[in-house]
């Protein structure tokens, strides 16, 4: 240590001051910092919560949007519904209709069945030994019903999914 002792005093009191003008300068650059960092903290966290907010009122608006659609499609679904309720029933009814009165010939009531022993006609198709068209016309009332009876089972499925 005897280098040190021929360095005098007042070199000594210059680099006392210029480390505490260091020290004073690393402090304050700190604090500033440390303050910027904060205000840049502070603004995201505004412009973060005025986005959430415009994102909300969006959200909102989109779902208002829905709900008046859906309002509407279910309102057009149950009016299909209903018409396409009273169309199979109105032709259900034609149907009947139809095959009542012309599965018996009124001209030629022999002609509503074969003789005893004798082989269906050509044309007599099903079990019963039906005409093609009243067998076409049976199948379609069969459909039709059971087209109601699907219709029937969606409203159940959507009135049950929806709430109502």
């Amino acid at each position: 240590m005897p280098f040190l002792a021929l360095i005098p005093a007042r070199v000594w009191a210059e680099i006392a001051g210029a480390l505490v003008l260091v020290i004073l300068f690393a402090s304050y650059t700190h604090r500033e910092r440390v303050i910027g960092a904060q205000h840049e903290l502070d603004a995201v966290n505004k412009a973060s919560v005025a986005t959430q907010l415009k994102a909300q009122a969006q959200i909102d608006a989109l779902d208002k949007e829905y709900a008046a659609t859906l309002a509407a499609v279910q309102e057009k679904q149950d009016a299909d519904l209903k018409a396409a309720a009273a169309n199979a029933d109105s032709l259900s009814r034609r149907l009947r209709n139809y095959q009542a009165n012309h599965s018996v010939c009124p001209v030629l009531p022999s002609a509503a069945a074969p003789a005893a022993g004798a082989a269906p006609a050509a044309g007599r198709v099903g079990d019963a030994g039906q005409s093609a068209v009243d067998y076409a016309l049976d199948n379609l009332i069969n459909a039709a019903y059971h087209d109601l009876a699907v219709i029937d089972a969606e409203r159940a499925e959507r009135d049950a999914l929806t709430g109502k």
